[in-house]
């Protein structure tokens, strides 16, 4: 097995631990000092939050084995087995895993006590899109990336970065709708909505933000992004926070992702 596959398997291990640990030792330091009880993740809701941790651990569990399987298939494999059925299938069953709680999500109250202005929200994708692009830049124009590239021997794309060059049109445009639509809404609802929640009732928003953030990234499969992707991760933990509501975050990663398609199909890479 590669250098780079352990190393990226290794940090996805780790962080999933991380994010267990972190909200499993929060709760019996929280029940040993008989404090009193979290804030719900759906406050007003009636929805049950045993349910939505047990869940969400379920989830992560789950996608985060199917991403270390995904680590050790050989790269070759992985281009041969891209079709349009099984990306269609893959795109309709994490909807439905997610479905149950996007809906109670987007159905309880909102948590806002001011009405945010349409131009308002306009200003701040704007310059949310903007400072989601400016680590991403740092990291290339420093000459991180490359020294990790050569470092480790990783590869420098996403592995679906590498479906969209090398498939038909048909799949193309499947990535591009799951990438676009599909995962900023189920990933928003999971990571911000229910992941950073339920351990910032635990412990402090800034471990909440990184823990969950070092899954985010790691989750992905690629360390060469698995920084980037990171840091992508803890700011959106912000605009939860400033906003606090998932339309901010859904629709700052919906740009950030439909940007990097966009330029993806208008300069693609060299393989």
């Amino acid at each position: 097995m590669p250098f780079h596959t352990q190393l990226i398997i290794t940090i996805l291990a780790g962080s999933l631990t991380f994010c267990l640990a972190l909200g499993a030792a929060g709760a019996l330091i929280q029940r040993s000092k008989h404090s009193l009880p979290p804030v719900p993740v759906f406050p007003g809701s009636g929805f049950p939050g045993v349910f939505t941790k047990f869940y969400t651990a379920f989830f992560l569990i789950t996608f985060g084995m199917s991403a270390i399987a995904e680590c050790m298939m050989p790269g070759e494999q992985q281009l041969n087995d891209v079709a349009l059925p099984g990306l269609l299938l893959s795109s309709a069953l994490q909807v439905l895993l997610y479905l149950p709680l996007i809906i109670v999500y987007f159905a309880q109250p909102s948590q806002r006590g001011e009405k945010t202005t349409l131009a308002r929200k306009a200003l701040w994708c704007i310059a949310g899109l903007v400072l989601l692009f400016i680590p991403a830049a740092v990291l290339q124009v420093s000459g991180f990336n490359d020294w990790l590239i050569q470092t480790t021997g990783c590869p420098a794309q996403q592995n679906v970065v590498e479906y969209m060059q090398h498939s038909s049109l048909s799949v193309k445009i499947t990535l591009a709708f799951m990438a676009v639509i599909v995962a900023p809404i189920t990933e928003e609802c999971c990571f911000r909505g229910c992941l950073y929640n339920i351990l910032r009732q635990y412990s402090s928003p800034f471990l909440a933000a990184l823990a969950s953030g070092i899954l985010f990234g790691a989750i992905h499969t690629s360390l060469a992004q698995v920084v980037q992707l990171t840091i992508f991760g803890i700011m959106q933990c912000y605009a939860y926070e400033k906003a606090r509501s998932l339309w901010l975050p859904i629709a700052l990663h919906m740009l950030f992702n439909a940007t990097s398609v966009t330029l993806l199909f208008l300069c693609p890479i060299p393989y």
